[in-house]
């Protein structure tokens, strides 16, 4: 994994880490895990599954690289942080980089990993009264999906750089 030493991406993790190494100083920062996180919609997701008087999930602005540095000077000092990243493509390239207390998604990414659970996607049809039709649906977002995942792949895999806006209006 290539790493971004310039000034202005570095403060971005410094300044995470500064946060936290003081936090690890105060009486109820010394008592909790660390647990930082790439994306914004991971800060709003993970802690849901966790007991937030003895983890607190951080977000690391900047992305992969960020986070990547920020865990690796706090896991010099602590034991009490850990990452959690979205695997992505890294389960097909089976390339995964060499990073201390660093874990990652089953799937491409956290809602990925949550939609796979036949009970979650049955909830999310329920809400939007798709029930009815989730199987074709499913297997209809899988598909298109799969056009999408293989453009992403192959632009990462070749550095093409082909930005593709993911998000869902």
């Amino acid at each position: 994994m290539e790493q971004d030493l310039g000034l202005r991406n570095n403060t971005v993790a410094n300044d995470k880490i500064d946060e936290i190494r003081l936090a690890l100083n105060s009486e109820t920062g010394n008592q909790i895990i660390w647990v930082l996180v790439e994306g914004e919609d991971d800060r709003k997701i993970y802690p849901k599954f966790l007991d937030e008087t003895r983890a607190s999930v951080e977000f690391v602005t900047g992305g992969k690289g960020q986070l990547t540095i920020a865990l690796n000077a706090l896991a010099k000092e602590t034991k009490q942080v850990i990452g959690i990243q979205d695997a992505d493509f890294l389960h097909i390239d089976k390339n995964y980089p060499a990073v201390t207390n660093l874990f990652y998604t089953d799937y491409h990414d956290i809602e990925m990993t949550m939609l796979s659970f036949d009970e979650v996607r049955c909830n999310c049809f329920t809400e939007y009264r798709m029930q009815a039709n989730q199987n074709d649906i499913w297997k209809n977002v899988l598909q298109e999906a799969s056009y999408i995942a293989y453009i992403r792949w192959y632009s990462e895999k070749n550095n093409c750089k082909i930005l593709l806006d993911t998000e869902i209006i």
